[in-house]
């Protein structure tokens, strides 16, 4: 079911190189009395490594506008492009949807995962 509602998602956006899911509504939980919480589904929290985000962002901005603030939707793409330089190298959209499935994804440069995961210069990713 989980990797189901990840595939879904990866449809409403353009190609990426690598993604995950993390979370509640991916794994599930043990509540305050050790049992298994509710399997309710809430928000799907996803990262998606991409090669190009200046390209990516142009790209998601044409299929998905909604999911920019207005200023970054008719702004200049060089400012989505500043906030996703800024560190830790991630521009989060908050706020998405795609048939049932309500989630929020991290896009993060595929060079800057790595550089994380390699040196841990961040500890975000990593």
């Amino acid at each position: 079911r989980e990797m189901a509602a990840l595939a879904r998602v990866l449809e409403a956006i353009p190609p990426v190189s690598f993604s995950f899911a993390y979370g509640s509504a991916v794994f599930q939980q043990i509540d305050a009395t050790g049992a298994l919480a509710s399997s309710k589904r809430g928000l799907v929290d996803v990262v998606v490594s991409v090669k190009d985000p200046k390209e990516w962002h142009r790209l998601n901005r044409k299929m998905n506008p909604s999911h920019y603030p207005l200023i970054l939707r008719r702004g200049p793409i060089a400012l989505v492009n500043a906030i996703q330089k800024a560190p830790p190298g991630i521009y989060y959209v908050p706020y998405a949807s795609f048939e049932d499935i309500e989630f929020k994804y991290g896009v993060v440069a595929e060079s800057d995962l790595l550089q994380d995961l390699d040196s841990w210069n961040t500890l975000y990713l990593s």
